[in-house]
């Protein structure tokens, strides 16, 4: 059920379940800064932050490092031109930087797609960031990814802040 929560203390009371998650190969590293409201339900937005630590960890089978980072950011019409159904205003953001294989333009264009997994067969049902990606959206808010072979990838959850 959806409640009004800060994005951060989400963060905070998870990051042990992540660390453990990724193992001792992955340096963890938070930069939490957001003071803004969010309303989500908090049991689902764990359930995006464990899918895309676990993305990250397979990413990266030799090691490397994840940061997570939220802030609160304003974006205008400008920004949100290419997403008619986000209104302009003021978001809570959380960025997921691995430092992994990451993702080709190709697979990019596909990422959030129900099935669609770039993981050999067993390893992945192509289901986690679809989900992911309809957790967000059922909050009203909506995801990003930006990534380059070689040198890893950002996933970015955008959610509009709430008073209340």
């Amino acid at each position: 059920m959806p409640t009004v929560t800060q994005i951060d203390d989400v963060v905070r009371r998870v990051h042990e379940l992540l660390q453990r998650v990724l193992g001792s190969e992955i340096q963890m590293s938070l930069h939490l800064g957001s003071n803004r409201r969010v309303r989500i339900d908090v049991s689902q937005f764990e359930q995006v932050l464990l899918n895309l630590t676990t993305n990250a960890r397979d990413a990266m089978p030799s090691g490397g490092r994840l940061v997570i980072e939220t802030a609160d950011v304003t974006l205008g019409a400008a920004e949100l031109a290419s997403r008619p159904s986000a209104a302009p205003g003021t978001y809570v953001r959380l960025r997921v930087t691995d430092s992994g294989a990451g993702i080709s333009a190709a697979d990019l264009e596909h990422i959030f797609e129900p099935f669609f997994t770039t993981k050999d067969p067993g390893k992945g049902t192509g289901l986690g960031l679809a989900t992911c990606y309809g957790i967000v959206a059922q909050s009203e808010g909506f995801m990003t990814v930006a990534s380059e072979p070689g040198r890893g990838t950002t996933f970015e959850v955008l959610l509009p802040s709430t008073d209340g």
